[in-house]
């Protein structure tokens, strides 16, 4: 069955799921970056070339829509919780 969401579900939603997209491409970025560290300079290297590829353009574009969206949501989220919406028409 079809359950129709509203938009502060969808906000709930896409809050969360970009916050766990965030927290792994964190990890995962110092992970990348401590490579040299743990392997070498060659797969530290091997690792930045990867980098380079377009697959990685489009992760990149997604954690930036991510960081974006995730950021205005949090702060809609502040200004819902400090009143700042109370005399908006509609809003509860």
């Amino acid at each position: 069955m079809l359950r129709i969401y509203s938009s502060k579900n969808w906000k709930f939603l896409f809050h969360r799921v970009s916050g766990l997209i965030l927290l792994i491409y964190f990890l995962l970025h110092v992970l990348s970056i401590s490579t040299a560290l743990l392997f070498g300079q060659e797969v530290f290297d091997s690792v930045m070339n990867a980098f380079k590829s377009n697959a990685f353009h489009l992760v990149e574009a997604i954690v930036v829509i991510c960081v974006i969206g995730h950021g205005l949501n949090g702060l809609h989220i502040i200004a819902s919780e400090r009143g700042w919406f109370k005399n908006r028409q509609g809003s509860q």
